[in-house]
């Protein structure tokens, strides 16, 4: 039996025809010792990041800084830049052995072009078992009419030797293009890791 929506089939013989959201890989970067930025910026090194999709996941795996105690951190650019646009931004996190969860209004951006920290409620530690990882979700960069919708989850093992999970959500207020991410430390270079650029669709 076939299930039917609107005159569409959506499921026939066991077959779903449907877009399920298939991650597809654009650009991976894996990152070298002593990198200051990794900017993925759209018609650059083979970087996708406009209309093809309607949404975008950064994934960072294993982010390893230089120096101890820095935050990760990313922002926005348009017009071929990867950083300077203007961001509003709420964040919040939890972590262990505290058990507690922790919210301070001052690391949330107002209509600000500073960076946005990955992880604003504790740094990332520079031990050699100690890294950073999550994700980026970012929707409609390619859009010319609307804002553009964010949000990232980032666990990191803090340089006081305990595990945390840090949520960040926001916009980017523009109705302009925006055409780049950067990700760099807000302070020394990234030791090791990898980011890799998903199209979101299919």
């Amino acid at each position: 039996m076939a299930v039917i929506s609107n005159g569409t089939t959506l499921i026939d013989a066991g077959a779903i025809s449907v877009g399920t959201g298939n991650l597809t890989l654009i650009k991976s970067i894996d990152i070298s010792s002593g990198t200051g930025t990794i900017d993925f910026i759209d018609g650059s090194s083979s970087v996708v990041f406009d209309n093809t999709y309607d949404e975008y996941i950064f994934k960072m795996i294993n982010i390893h800084p230089a120096s101890d105690g820095v935050n990760f951190s990313y922002d926005f650019g348009t017009g071929g830049a990867s950083t300077g646009a203007t961001k509003t931004t709420t964040a919040w996190g939890t972590y262990h052995p505290s058990a507690a969860l922790a919210y301070d209004g001052g690391k949330d951006l107002a209509q600000a072009t500073g960076i946005i920290k990955l992880d604003p409620q504790g740094d990332t530690g520079s031990d050699s078992d100690q890294c950073g990882f999550g994700f980026l979700q970012v929707f409609n960069p390619g859009s010319g009419s609307v804002v553009k919708n964010f949000y990232s989850r980032f666990g990191n093992d803090q340089s006081g030797d305990y595990v945390m999970d840090h949520f960040t959500a926001g916009y980017v207020n523009t109705t302009t293009i925006v055409t780049g991410v950067r990700f760099k430390f807000h302070s020394g270079n990234t030791d090791d890791g990898t980011i890799n650029l998903y199209g979101v669709g299919g």
